[in-house]
């Protein structure tokens, strides 16, 4: 259904409203397959996960925050020693940090 409508969007020239709907599928734990990245036309990197788990913490969703490790293991990104920095230095609920270390 969301890739549906993230098609619609962006063939009515409406690519912002679609990554608004991208993050609110994530936060109801709705992962995104390969065809929501191609109509997204979104490559998700190390930088785009450290700075969505980032923001899903400082929103207080940190089950979905640890939600989205699965997917970008699977995706084959791991966290690097500036990405677990960058979360230390914001301040990231260590609970996740310690998440993250025994995946």
């Amino acid at each position: 259904m969301y890739n549906t409508i993230f098609d619609c969007l962006c063939k009515e020239g409406k690519p912002d409203e679609a990554l608004d709907l991208y993050l609110v599928m994530l936060l109801k734990n709705i992962s995104p397959d390969i065809i929501t990245f191609n109509t997204l036309i979104l490559v998700p990197d190390l930088f785009t996960y450290t700075t969505l788990i980032e923001a899903l913490c400082k929103e207080g969703k940190l089950n979905v925050a640890k939600s989205v490790i699965p997917v970008m293991l699977k995706l084959g990104i791991k966290l690097d020693i500036v990405a677990y920095n960058s979360l230390l230095n914001k301040n990231v609920c260590l609970s996740l940090l310690i998440a993250l270390l025994h995946v």
